[in-house]
């Protein structure tokens, strides 16, 4: 075999990744491995569906059948950081929903750019899970290339026993369950309008608006706030800190029902244990909008909020990356890492996970419930949409099937609620303020 550094080539791929992948073409083809050319760019993670697919860069021999996938991952950030976790949950993401469909698929990851422009435990995360991890830095790039190529598969005792248990989800069949709410669009469009303006968060009667206001209000960070009492309408919508209407109804929700619970407006709940910590990455953490004790199965509650981010005209652009996104996070937080055998645990019932999702998630066509499947391989035990949260009014709806999960589950209660201590202060320092 020729090893050929094409050492020019090499320096125009740290500038752009489309000069990797061309340059990772050429040494396929000098040493004569068969791989896809001209087919379609996807590969199957399920047979469910035809768009159960995720498009990939380069397949051995061909996308349909392949019995190696190499994935390209590149980073240029004007700092270093700045994409390197949505790089580590997309490129997992995708790992795992190929490799719960078929755990004998080679899978091997070529990272680009420059070693500087990545953070350390992304390059160790990767290497715990790939199959075989290539860098761009290291010297006798295209060896180590062809090498990888006959690489043992890693992890398999841990991939089949994720098969099998992502073979036991019971998926979702009724089309009208994968969500499309509007509720932030509409508390923009009818709520925020009505009190654009107001003096003082308490002369609000919308409970989650109320709430957003006075946490904007007594934050000393007050932009939201600002921008509500000054009538500057058209900013509200990009001010992404306090005008949060889903988690604002969930924590309404959770504390008018007196449910025991962590999480807030810019306050997520780190999720311990943690997979990577367990590997020795300490610098990375998960976090739940809101956790909950289940007294019923003895185990946490998690709440994840989650929009499809699609703007005013509801696109779904950025469902691929939210969906993968979540399968990671959840194998961080669900499975653990055995230091003593060296290897990864495949964990099932560690916590019970929720969804409550904002935006267009029935998406594509063809496959409306492709994303809602996604979030099911994740872990997802229930998953509402935000809409369901609100009465007609869009205040708190308290007998939403949320609410009633929740106490058919036995959460933990309290005697009093937050927002009524914090509103008995507020009183009483009103009374001490005109004595």
């Amino acid at each position: 075999m020729a090893y050929d550094s094409q050492k020019n080539s090499l320096i125009l791929t740290q500038q752009n990744a489309q000069e990797l992948e061309k340059h990772i073409r050429q040494v396929l083809t000098t040493n004569k491995i068969k791989y896809n050319k001209g087919d379609k760019s996807i590969v199957l993670y399920s047979d469910i569906n035809s768009s159960a697919n995720i498009q990939a860069d380069i397949a051995i021999p061909n996308f349909k059948n392949p019995e190696t996938i190499i994935e390209i991952t590149h980073t240029n950030p004007d700092k270093p950081g700045h994409s390197n976790e949505n790089k580590l949950h997309q490129k997992i993401g995708a790992l795992y929903l190929w490799k719960t469909h078929n755990p004998k698929t080679r899978i091997i990851l070529v990272m680009g750019g420059k070693k500087n422009a990545w953070l350390s435990y992304v390059e160790k995360a990767f290497g715990l899970f790939f199959d075989n991890v290539v860098t761009l830095w290291g010297g006798k790039f295209d060896e180590r290339l062809i090498n990888a190529l006959n690489c043992p598969l890693k992890n398999s005792e841990f991939w089949d026993h994720e098969k099998t248990r992502r073979d036991k989800v019971v998926l979702e069949t009724n089309e009208n369950n994968a969500p499309i709410s509007i509720l932030r669009i509409n508390f923009y469009k009818h709520i925020i309008k009505k009190y654009l303006g107001v003096g003082h968060p308490r002369m609000i009667k919308n409970d989650a608006l109320q709430y957003m206001a006075l946490c904007s209000y007594n934050s000393g960070k007050g932009i939201f706030w600002d921008y509500l009492t000054n009538k500057k309408y058209n900013l509200i919508w990009q001010e992404r800190s306090f005008f949060n209407p889903m988690e604002a109804v969930v924590y309404c929700l959770l504390d008018k029902n007196n449910f025991k619970f962590e999480g807030d407006l810019l306050k997520d709940i780190e999720v311990k244990p943690n997979l990577l910590h367990q590997f020795g990455i300490k610098n990375t953490k998960i976090s739940e909008d809101f956790v909950l004790f289940s007294r019923k199965f003895k185990i946490p509650v998690h709440i994840q909020c989650k929009a499809s981010s699609g703007g005013m005209d509801l696109h779904t652009k950025a469902l691929p990356s939210r969906s993968r996104e979540q399968i990671t996070r959840s194998i961080f937080a669900r499975c653990s890492y055995d230091v003593k055998l060296k290897k990864i645990i495949s964990n099932d019932h560690r916590f019970i996970l929720i969804y409550i999702l904002d935006g267009k998630w029935r998406s594509p066509e063809n496959y409306k419930l492709k994303y809602i499947h996604n979030l099911q391989f994740a872990g997802a035990n229930r998953i509402y949409s935000a809409e369901e949260l609100v009465d007609k009014n869009f205040n708190p709806n308290h007998n939403c099937n949320l609410i009633k999960f929740l106490k058919e589950i036995k959460c933990e209660t309290v005697s009093q609620s937050k927002l009524e201590k914090f509103s008995n202060c507020f009183i009483f320092s009103l009374i001490r303020h005109f004595l």
